[in-house]
């Protein structure tokens, strides 16, 4: 992490280090192996494409695999949105994870605990460097109501692409002027440079601990803890499913979200919210 004593008016932004970045992950129980593009359509793109390649084998060999960006020409988040990432400015990534090297069992209250524990763990990350960092329900991350970053889950075969992005050194005339919410970055924040390298070490040594057994079950804790979607009334898009209204009142260890409704208390599971949105929207 480097403290200038004088921010550069325009954040010059470096290429990431592979050495560097192999050296602080080099001790990370989750991380075999990774893949650093310069550019590519997107990390999640080519995560799927290493796993569709890996078809009639076991995706536990792919367990842990990290593909990073310096830019993405097709990025996407959740709903089908543009990632906007000019080059060199932030964190993109994607993981894959083996469901069978997950804890539990390969269902639906396992991705509801993984879709609670990954955007713990980038939060975590972050909170090193930004400590006042937050969750917006399910994916997104906050500081005080602009965005800073989202996480994307993908089922995809016997794995699950965890995809994040992390805004870090850009201007606010970096995004594009009609986002739904208002965006920011890590400089915007702080007016400090800091090493991508670092911050994505502290990222994923977080992710492998929030996927131990004893930490996972109850991934759901730690998210309602840093959720600052609860007690406010929201709409909940739930896909095929339709929309639900209500007010967030809890979300429990395994990660369910407890909504409020008109007939009554409702627990859905992480994995099939698409997005929520305040009600007066």
């Amino acid at each position: 992490m480097t403290n200038p004593a004088q921010s550069p008016r325009s954040p010059v932004c470096p290429l990431l280090d592979k050495s560097r970045l192999q050296a602080l992950l080099a001790d990370n129980p989750l991380v075999g192996h990774f893949y650093c593009h310069a550019a590519v359509d997107s990390t999640m793109a080519r995560g799927r494409a290493l796993v569709m390649a890996a078809e009639g084998h076991s995706a536990a060999a792919l367990h842990g695999t990290l593909i990073i960006a310096e830019e993405q020409t097709a990025g996407r988040g959740r709903h089908g949105r543009c990632w906007s990432s000019p080059p060199g400015a932030s964190i993109l990534a994607t993981v894959i994870l083996s469901r069978s090297c997950l804890p539990g069992a390969c269902d639906a209250a396992q991705l509801t605990r993984l879709a609670a524990a990954v955007p713990v763990a980038v939060r975590a990350g972050i909170a090193k460097l930004l400590p006042q960092v937050r969750i917006k329900f399910p994916n997104d991350l906050v500081v005080e109501g602009r965005k800073l970053g989202g996480i994307l889950l993908e089922v995809c075969g016997d794995a699950v692409l965890a995809g994040f992005g992390v805004n870090c050194m850009q201007e606010t005339d970096s995004f594009p002027p009609d986002l739904k919410m208002p965006a920011t970055s890590l400089f915007l924040e702080t007016g400090l440079l800091f090493s991508r390298e670092e911050l994505l070490s502290f990222i994923m040594a977080e992710l492998a601990a929030a996927l131990e057994t004893g930490f996972f079950s109850a991934a759901g804790d730690a998210m309602r803890e840093y959720c600052e979607t609860l007690g406010t009334s929201i709409l909940v898009d739930m896909g095929e499913l339709g929309v639900e209204q209500g007010i967030a009142r809890n979300i429990t260890p395994e990660g369910m979200l407890g909504l409020e409704t008109a007939s009554g208390l409702r627990y859905i599971h992480t994995a099939q919210v698409v997005r929520t949105w305040p009600a007066d929207l």
